[in-house]
Protein backbone atom coordinates (compact mmCIF):
# COMPACT_ATOMS: atom_id res chain seq x y z
CA UNK A 1 0.00 0.00 0.00
CA UNK A 2 1.22 3.85 -0.62
CA UNK A 3 0.61 6.55 0.93
CA UNK A 4 -1.25 8.18 -2.27
CA UNK A 5 -4.16 5.26 -1.95
CA UNK A 6 -3.51 5.53 1.80
CA UNK A 7 -4.83 9.31 1.52
CA UNK A 8 -7.44 8.69 -1.36
CA UNK A 9 -9.16 5.96 0.53
CA UNK A 10 -8.93 7.27 4.41
CA UNK A 11 -8.67 11.25 4.19
CA UNK A 12 -7.61 13.36 6.74
CA UNK A 13 -10.23 14.46 9.42
CA UNK A 14 -12.55 16.96 8.40
CA UNK A 15 -11.56 16.99 4.66
CA UNK A 16 -13.68 14.84 1.72
CA UNK A 17 -12.04 12.47 -0.80
CA UNK A 18 -11.42 12.79 -3.84
CA UNK A 19 -14.24 11.52 -6.28
CA UNK A 20 -13.29 7.83 -7.43
CA UNK A 21 -12.95 8.57 -11.48
CA UNK A 22 -16.49 7.15 -12.90
CA UNK A 23 -16.35 8.02 -15.88
CA UNK A 24 -19.23 11.27 -15.89
CA UNK A 25 -17.48 13.37 -14.01
CA UNK A 26 -17.11 16.57 -15.27
CA UNK A 27 -13.17 16.72 -14.90
CA UNK A 28 -13.28 13.07 -16.06
CA UNK A 29 -15.28 14.05 -19.73
CA UNK A 30 -12.93 16.57 -20.16
CA UNK A 31 -9.71 14.64 -19.74
CA UNK A 32 -11.35 12.11 -22.47
CA UNK A 33 -12.09 15.16 -24.79
CA UNK A 34 -8.23 16.41 -24.13
CA UNK A 35 -7.59 12.23 -25.24
CA UNK A 36 -9.96 12.65 -28.16
CA UNK A 37 -8.54 15.94 -29.15
CA UNK A 38 -4.81 14.91 -29.00
CA UNK A 39 -5.76 11.69 -31.24
CA UNK A 40 -7.42 13.85 -33.72
CA UNK A 41 -4.36 15.87 -34.45
CA UNK A 42 -2.69 12.52 -34.82
CA UNK A 43 -4.25 11.23 -37.34
CA UNK A 44 -4.75 14.48 -38.99
CA UNK A 45 -0.98 14.43 -39.09
CA UNK A 46 -0.76 10.83 -40.34
CA UNK A 47 -3.52 11.64 -42.72
CA UNK A 48 -1.73 14.91 -44.04
CA UNK A 49 1.63 12.73 -45.01
CA UNK A 50 -0.51 10.42 -46.79
CA UNK A 51 -1.73 12.82 -48.99
CA UNK A 52 1.88 14.14 -49.33
CA UNK A 53 3.49 10.76 -50.42
CA UNK A 54 0.38 9.79 -52.91
CA UNK A 55 2.04 9.57 -55.71
CA UNK A 56 1.79 8.93 -59.79
CA UNK A 57 3.78 5.92 -61.42
CA UNK A 58 5.88 8.17 -62.76
CA UNK A 59 6.92 9.79 -58.95
CA UNK A 60 4.75 12.72 -59.53
CA UNK A 61 3.24 13.87 -56.24
CA UNK A 62 -0.53 14.21 -56.69
CA UNK A 63 -1.35 16.69 -54.03
CA UNK A 64 1.52 19.47 -56.24
CA UNK A 65 -0.47 17.86 -59.23
CA UNK A 66 -3.58 18.57 -58.92
CA UNK A 67 -3.96 19.96 -55.56
CA UNK A 68 -7.51 19.54 -53.16
CA UNK A 69 -10.91 21.44 -54.13
CA UNK A 70 -10.01 24.81 -53.32
CA UNK A 71 -12.91 25.17 -51.16
CA UNK A 72 -12.42 22.57 -49.01
CA UNK A 73 -8.66 23.74 -48.34
CA UNK A 74 -10.61 27.32 -47.48
CA UNK A 75 -12.86 25.30 -44.97
CA UNK A 76 -9.81 23.49 -43.28
CA UNK A 77 -7.63 26.63 -42.48
CA UNK A 78 -10.24 28.39 -41.31
CA UNK A 79 -11.01 25.29 -38.78
CA UNK A 80 -7.03 25.44 -38.53
CA UNK A 81 -6.78 29.25 -37.58
CA UNK A 82 -9.65 28.74 -35.26
CA UNK A 83 -7.94 26.00 -33.67
CA UNK A 84 -4.72 28.03 -33.51
CA UNK A 85 -6.52 30.74 -31.26
CA UNK A 86 -8.06 28.06 -28.80
CA UNK A 87 -4.80 26.13 -28.58
CA UNK A 88 -3.19 29.80 -27.84
CA UNK A 89 -6.02 30.49 -24.89
CA UNK A 90 -5.56 26.75 -23.15
CA UNK A 91 -1.50 27.27 -23.55
CA UNK A 92 -2.24 30.45 -21.56
CA UNK A 93 -4.43 29.21 -18.96
CA UNK A 94 -2.52 26.01 -18.43
CA UNK A 95 0.52 28.44 -17.68
CA UNK A 96 -1.27 30.25 -15.76
CA UNK A 97 -2.80 27.63 -13.65
CA UNK A 98 0.29 25.12 -13.22
CA UNK A 99 3.03 27.21 -14.32
CA UNK A 100 5.82 26.58 -16.45
CA UNK A 101 7.47 22.87 -16.73
CA UNK A 102 10.92 22.95 -15.47
CA UNK A 103 11.97 20.92 -18.96
CA UNK A 104 10.10 23.73 -21.38
CA UNK A 105 12.71 26.81 -21.00
CA UNK A 106 14.91 24.53 -23.06
CA UNK A 107 12.33 23.45 -25.37
CA UNK A 108 11.60 27.63 -25.84
CA UNK A 109 14.78 28.83 -26.75
CA UNK A 110 15.20 26.10 -29.31
CA UNK A 111 11.65 26.92 -31.02
CA UNK A 112 12.05 29.42 -33.94
CA UNK A 113 8.33 29.28 -35.04
CA UNK A 114 5.38 30.89 -33.14
CA UNK A 115 1.71 30.43 -34.12
CA UNK A 116 0.28 33.49 -35.73
CA UNK A 117 -3.04 33.79 -34.46
CA UNK A 118 -4.21 37.21 -35.63
CA UNK A 119 -6.42 35.64 -38.59
CA UNK A 120 -4.54 38.37 -41.46
CA UNK A 121 -6.15 37.54 -44.66
CA UNK A 122 -3.46 37.15 -47.59
CA UNK A 123 -3.40 39.03 -50.67
CA UNK A 124 -5.83 37.36 -53.59
CA UNK A 125 -4.66 36.16 -56.50
CA UNK A 126 -1.07 35.41 -55.18
CA UNK A 127 -0.04 32.09 -55.94
CA UNK A 128 1.01 30.27 -52.74
CA UNK A 129 3.31 26.81 -52.32
CA UNK A 130 2.86 24.29 -49.70
CA UNK A 131 5.72 25.78 -48.11
CA UNK A 132 4.28 29.37 -47.82
CA UNK A 133 0.68 27.54 -46.92
CA UNK A 134 2.88 26.72 -43.64
CA UNK A 135 4.49 29.75 -43.33
CA UNK A 136 0.94 31.59 -42.84
CA UNK A 137 0.50 29.75 -39.82
CA UNK A 138 4.36 30.55 -38.66
CA UNK A 139 5.64 33.74 -38.29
Amino acid sequence: MSDVFLRAEYPDPGKVGAPQPSGDQPRDVYHQRVHELQTAFERLEIARDQVKASQEHDGTLLAERYGIDYRACKKWLDLIHSVAKDLAIWEKADIEYSGRRRHDHDADESSDSVVDVRGDDDDEGEEESDEGAENRLAT
